[in-house]
């Protein structure tokens, strides 16, 4: 019963935020980088770090990117479903010399996406220095935000297969991350399957989460730290890594199944 009423209140802090977050309202990564780095000696040395941000957007509000970059500062590795705005900034943190290194791991759907987010230049130097590492998730033909072109006139298995792709574009044997961004396709799979690619004390964010109504599937496994806007931070609960990783965890195992099952049959 308690365990009954933890879930429900989890899942309304999680679907809490209305739907009123519009662009209007996104952050800019420049004055993000300043306002987080104005008390150090070195960032009066950085404006022309700092320029490299200027033709840079993220499509997140201005809280849930500062809540997003204070807890990518206190991380060495990083993994993102989905990218932009974050990838970019993530890659500009990751060639700052002067700070503890930083690997970034980014999946998207789209190779020419990855193409249009190289014409920022702390991306192509984050790449040149192998700070950060693009993995196409395969879905096949993509139209705008990455979505899967003519999904429902694929077959299920096909559609299985592709959404497999994009789940686990990175092996269990690249783990573990600090900070996981969920920001893409398949949500709660993913946020599922970053259970083992993580350690006890990984941090994952799910952005956008009231979107996203199968909660339950995540809180089976997370508990919910605190919800900034649309961005939900999560932290694994006690034995769900282990768990997860066994392989033998016949609740997880299903539940993913079950997720699969979905959009295999989702049109």
């Amino acid at each position: 019963m308690l365990h009954a009423v933890a879930l429900r209140v989890a899942v309304a802090l999680i679907g809490h935020a209305p739907a009123m977050y519009s662009h209007s309202r996104d952050a800019n990564p420049m004055a993000l980088a300043r306002e987080s780095f104005k008390g150090l000696h070195a960032a009066r040395s950085m404006d022309a770090k700092f320029g490299t941000l200027a033709n840079a957007t993220m499509r997140m509000t201005t809280a849930e990117a500062q809540l997003w970059f204070s807890l990518l500062n206190q991380s060495s590795t990083y993994l993102e479903w989905g990218t932009g705005g974050s990838t970019v900034m993530a890659a500009w943190r990751a060639t700052l010399t002067h700070l503890e290194p930083l690997k970034v791991d980014a999946i998207d759907s789209s190779q020419g996406w990855f193409d249009v987010l190289r014409s920022h230049s702390p991306i192509r130097d984050a790449e040149a220095a192998g700070s950060l590492t693009f993995h196409l998730g395969n879905i096949g033909e993509t139209i705008m935000w990455g979505n899967p072109k003519d999904w429902s006139k694929r077959s299920a298995a096909l559609r299985e297969k592709q959404s497999r792709s994009y789940i686990q574009s990175i092996p269990t044997s690249r783990c573990c991350y600090d900070l996981i961004l969920v920001d893409g396709r398949f949500r709660e799979a993913c946020a599922l399957y970053a259970l083992r690619l993580m350690h006890n004390r990984t941090t994952v964010l799910i952005h956008d989460s009231s979107r996203h109504t199968n909660h339950e599937a995540i809180l089976n496994y997370y508990h919910v730290v605190t919800v900034r806007d649309t961005l939900a931070v999560l932290r694994p609960k006690h034995g769900a890594v282990a768990r997860a990783k066994s392989g033998s965890d016949g609740v997880y195992n299903a539940l993913f199944t079950k997720l699969m099952n979905v959009f295999a049959r989702r049109s």
